[in-house]
């Protein structure tokens, strides 16, 4: 079982699944196709269930927040040599919501890091 504090958590959704991701950037616990379908990551109840990171080693600061209208997560990764940001989301179906990402998946997960400075 995780020991990272429950408040230490994000949620992601797509309003149909959902996914727990740390402020370490883990991705612990992701259910598809829906909220009551089986986990892809569980490391949330189990060390041994799976998880998808994407982190910096070595991070001395790690600040996150929600990009304004959205459901969409922004990490900042800050080390003592650069910074990189992760933006992480899950895509929607066919015409839910007015766009078209995701279109005919049974669920996604879009996480994509950039390095903003230095070396990380």
């Amino acid at each position: 079982m995780s020991n990272v504090p429950i408040a230490d958590y994000a949620l992601l959704s797509d309003c149909r699944s959902a996914a727990l991701v740390s402020r370490a950037g883990f991705v612990d616990w992701l259910c598809f196709p829906r909220f009551d379908g089986p986990s892809v990551f569980a490391r949330l109840l189990d060390e041994q269930a799976g998880h998808w990171s994407i982190s910096a080693v070595g991070a001395t600061e790690v600040s996150r927040r929600y990009i304004n209208g959205t459901m969409a997560l922004e990490t900042t990764f800050r080390t003592p040599t650069g910074s990189a940001v992760l933006v992480e989301a899950m895509a929607m179906g066919r015409n839910e919501r007015g766009h078209e990402l995701g279109v005919d998946s049974p669920g996604v997960l879009l996480r994509s890091v950039s390095c903003q400075s230095g070396t990380v």
